[in-house]
């Protein structure tokens, strides 16, 4: 046992590397591509393809060449890659912009499994070849084979699961995405390093992890003239700029803005101002009302609701929003001061027993993509369950048009929940508020509007289209393809 004690330990340390190299993938995507369903595949696919082929070529490896020196090699080998590849990939994709591409989502599948094979596919290919290769060389009796590769295995696995819930729960989410792959990496040396210890020149071997790292540090985190906040949370990548006259807050690629504050302006210039509409419309005749917003972001929504229609309505604000550091940033950089849950939305309804007059659902996960779970008939459901009686519910969608699939097959989803399901266009760009109530709602209201904050706002609501949930698809918890919708809305649109 002490003999093979290091080769137990290399066996741990490369199933720590493997699996941790396997999490930090998709948040070394998320800058740039973002984290849909389509992404993780690509990641996941080239992880399993690369694996087989290790296993497949590093048994026969082996008994070609079993030798200890060979198989602490390939540690070595394996985690100075990890280092380059990671860096070469940030100094790509940092001046590379997806949305310029112009492709299909079935294309930008090929593309990412073509860039996670060229960039990542040979490290996880050596972490392959470890295991069998271990195997052969621990194995000096046929009769224990079984006990052998059974411990070997069970080590590799214990070193996975290891790197499952450190870079997981505290790693990445206290220290960083790349302060976690120089951590993996500087152990995987050290460990692989021992063996070749009568040979300390092979140390300085270390130095090109750590000056690596500061290098992309430099390239990652440099912040143009208008940044004011860059920071990874454990959900994101978020950006703050400012913009001269307001400022923007935008999620991992940038693709979409995902919250703004104007200091000095009444009118956000988007789809925010279009809920201040929404209380002039309701049925309650009441005054003060009860607001939830479901992904709060910067707290634009309430904003604008207080800021247009303070003279005439109090708001009794509940935000959601699942990623507590961004909830601070708004609060430092937004003047955001709402009362704010961290919970994801779903959870949350089905925890809360309180009812609401108005639910604002603005809820997108890696720049534009709305979570499956919040797109669902079950959802609107749970939604339409948490309504006063002549509450209402205001969703932002983004669709290039009304003849989309993704908007057929979303606002036919969202129709069938509600007694009175309507969609309304509110700005020149793609964004439609979809409008849901348990009474029909008379949008000639909005005529009547005096508000001079809100008035601008009316021509928006001169079109309002009645929804039907009628025959097809629809996206439900069992089957929902909408993250493949939204990849061939936004690549095709663009």
């Amino acid at each position: 046992m002490k003999k093979l004690f290091h080769v137990y330990l290399f066996v741990f340390a490369m199933g720590f590397e493997s699996m941790t190299l396997e999490m930090v993938l998709s948040r070394l995507f998320a800058p740039y591509f973002g984290t849909s369903l389509v992404v993780w595949g690509a990641v996941i696919g080239t992880v399993l393809i690369a694996l087989s082929l290790g296993y497949y070529i590093g048994g026969r490896w082996a008994d070609k060449k079993p030798k200890k020196s060979l198989l602490f090699s390939i540690g070595i080998i394996a985690s100075i890659l990890i280092s380059v590849i990671t860096f070469l990939f940030d100094l790509v994709f940092s001046n590379l912009n997806p949305e310029n591409l112009f492709i299909t989502s079935f294309d930008l599948l090929i593309f990412l499994l073509i860039v996670s094979l060229l960039f990542f596919a040979v490290p996880v290919f050596l972490f392959g070849c470890i295991v069998p290769f271990a195997v052969r060389i621990v194995t000096k009796d046929v009769s224990h084979s079984g006990t052998d590769a059974g411990k070997i295995f069970s080590y590799s696995t214990i070193g996975s699961i290891f790197g499952v819930f450190i870079p997981a729960f505290i790693t990445i989410p206290y220290l960083g995405t790349r302060e976690t792959i120089l951590g993996l990496v500087l152990f995987g040396l050290l460990v692989s390093l021992f063996y070749f210890r009568k040979k300390p020149y092979l140390y300085l071997l270390i130095l090109i992890p750590i000056l690596l790292y500061f290098t992309s540090d430099y390239f990652y985190k440099q912040q143009s003239d208008k940044d004011l906040v860059v920071e990874e949370t454990q959900y994101q990548l978020v950006r703050v700029t400012d913009e001269g006259d307001h400022k923007e807050m935008k999620i991992d690629t940038g693709f979409g803005i995902q919250s703004v504050y104007y200091p000095d302006a009444e009118l956000s210039q988007n789809y925010w101002d279009s809920f201040a509409v929404l209380p002039y419309v309701m049925n309650d005749g009441k005054k003060e009302k009860d607001v939830l917003v479901l992904g709060m972001a910067g707290g634009t929504a309430t904003a604008q609701l207080r800021k247009l229609t303070g003279e005439d309505f109090t708001f009794n604000v509940t935000g959601v929003e699942i990623d507590p550091e961004l909830t601070e940033i708004a609060r430092e950089e937004f003047n955001m001061n709402e009362e704010v849950v961290t919970d994801d939305a779903r959870l949350f309804l089905q925890k809360t027993d309180k009812t609401y007059d108005l639910i604002i659902i603005d809820v997108y996960a890696k720049e534009s993509f709305i979570p499956s779970h919040l797109a669902t008939y079950e959802f609107f459901e749970e939604v339409e369950s948490k309504l006063n009686e002549q509450g209402i519910v205001a969703v932002n969608i983004n669709a290039p048009s009304k003849e989309s699939e993704f908007y057929t097959k979303f606002t036919r989803t969202f129709a069938g929940a509600y007694n009175f399901p309507y969609s309304v266009k509110v700005n020149e760009y793609w964004n439609y508020l979809l409008i849901g109530s348990k009474e029909e709602l008379d949008f000639n209201k909005v005529r009547n509007i005096d508000n001079p904050k809100v008035v601008t706002l009316k021509h928006w609501f001169n079109d309002v289209d009645m929804l039907t949930f009628g025959e097809g698809d629809y996206f439900s918890d069992n089957k929902s393809d909408i993250d493949q919708l939204s990849m061939k809305m936004y690549f095709e649109g663009f």
